[in-house]
């Protein structure tokens, strides 16, 4: 997505740029992410923006290869709709807990956290990207009755998402 200054309303729309989903029963490297940025840098210099205007939004909170490549990518800004947590417990996906534990964490620090710990367990701001949900973006808007709107909307989507995702896990089918 990019940025897309409105002067007169004082506003800022969003225009999707590259838009790409899983293709992990063609290759498990195959995430929606790599896919979108493979797609984003194929696009021809004049009609790609700059990364630097591009914001990254997801479904899922990137996996660690997918936050690597987002870095590599030199992408600036990542939003997701569900963390690491919401993918465990909604989901029944602990993969990409369990990956991050096992492959970076120190076995010390992983038994002093304790197996239950919530939270993101990578640095959300570093010096590649920020990262985070989307719903941290409510904070910021002042009139309640748009905030409520825009959380009412937010579970709707996430409903959603989930009836898909269920679907998807039974048949195996997009």
């Amino acid at each position: 997505m990019t940025l897309e200054p409105n002067s007169s309303q004082q506003a800022v729309r969003l225009l999707p740029v590259a838009v790409s989903s899983n293709k992990d029963l063609e290759s498990p490297v195959l995430h929606a992410e790599v896919n979108c940025i493979n797609q984003f840098f194929k696009l021809p210099e004049p009609a790609r923006p700059s990364v630097d205007d591009a914001l990254f939004i997801s479904t899922h909170e990137p996996c660690s290869m997918c936050l690597s490549a987002l870095a590599w990518a030199n992408v600036k800004t990542v939003y997701f709709t569900f963390t690491h947590q919401d993918t465990r417990d909604k989901l029944g996906m602990n993969e990409d807990i369990d990956i991050i534990e096992e492959l970076f964490l120190d076995r010390g620090d992983r038994e002093a956290a304790g197996s239950e710990t919530d939270g993101p367990r990578y640095n959300r701001r570093n010096k590649f990207f920020t990262a985070a949900p989307i719903s941290s973006l409510f904070d910021a808007v002042a009139d309640e009755t748009l905030k409520d709107g825009l959380k009412d909307r937010m579970n709707q989507l996430q409903k959603a998402m989930l009836s898909a995702s269920s679907t998807l896990q039974t048949t195996g089918k997009d």
